[in-house]
């Protein structure tokens, strides 16, 4: 029992390495559960082994019973005093999330422009008003990383793009961007963007082109099915549109949000 104390740690650690590997870094719900289970099982089998150890030392003596089940405790201990700060931190995400879950998003009226032509997206369920103007990129010649993308040319100067594409996974509720999950490099700042009066992230990208300066708004959008991302992006100096532009266009957008 003595040796089975100190034993029970490694043995916890090596069950854990098994489960992560056999979920590729995945594991469902299922596995968690039984990962929880077994380690749970482990800890407090290596803990009463520990203490009734030492229980019998006054009659067996401290040789082979006292080290192990000292040992087997202590480590035990340890683990618990790691784990305790990174649970509170969970559980405090946990309940942030929960108490989101349970505020319903009332969205504001969609405001349609009369004869716009309409992009409608069936597989992930969002559609928005196209602003005049903007002709379909051919898909023989649009990037891969976008799912749509949209031109309109301008004489003399850069065109104008609004680019949609996908991100990775739903946002949690409330999830909101910090400037640390901003992509790297400079002319990058966050920016808000309201959707239909539902607070949503975004961040303002300057850049240099051919034509000149270039500047691209990216908003995130917390839909149900999958993160999306719409990009507006022209000649700086006509930023001022581009921002009417994205806030006119976010007023037309439906979709279900990732939270009530």
């Amino acid at each position: 029992m003595a040796t089975f104390s100190w034993l029970s740690v490694p043995l916890c650690v090596v069950v854990n390495i098994i489960v992560q590997a056999g979920s590729a870094g995945h594991p469902t719900k299922e596995s968690a559960i039984g990962q929880a289970i077994v380690a749970g099982f482990l800890m407090l089998s290596g803990i009463l082994c520990g203490v009734v150890a030492l229980c019998v030392v006054p009659r067996y003596g401290a040789k082979g019973l006292l080290g192990p089940a000292l040992t087997g405790l202590l480590l035990w201990l340890l683990l618990a005093a790691i784990a305790v700060p990174t649970f509170t931190r969970v559980r405090e995400r946990a309940l942030k999330v929960r108490a989101a879950q349970t505020q319903r998003v009332d969205l504001a009226p969609v405001a349609h422009l009369p004869g716009a032509t309409r992009l409608q997206d069936t597989e992930l369920g969002f559609s928005f008003d196209l602003p005049a103007g903007y002709q379909a990129v051919p898909s023989a010649s649009m990037p891969k990383q976008y799912r749509y993308a949209y031109i309109k040319p301008r004489d003399g100067e850069a065109a104008s793009v609004l680019v949609v594409s996908l991100l990775g996974g739903t946002m949690r509720p409330n999830e909101h961007l910090s400037p640390a999950d901003i992509p790297p490099g400079k002319g990058k700042t966050l920016t808000p963007f309201s959707w239909r009066g539902l607070s949503v992230d975004g961040f303002r990208v300057s850049e240099k082109s051919p034509q000149g300066e270039f500047i691209t708004l990216n908003v995130q959008l917390p839909l149900k099915k999958r993160t999306v991302q719409i990009g507006f992006g022209g000649p700086v100096a006509k930023e001022a549109e581009i921002r009417a532009l994205a806030m006119h266009t976010l007023s037309t957008l439906e979709g279900e949000p990732n939270w009530p």
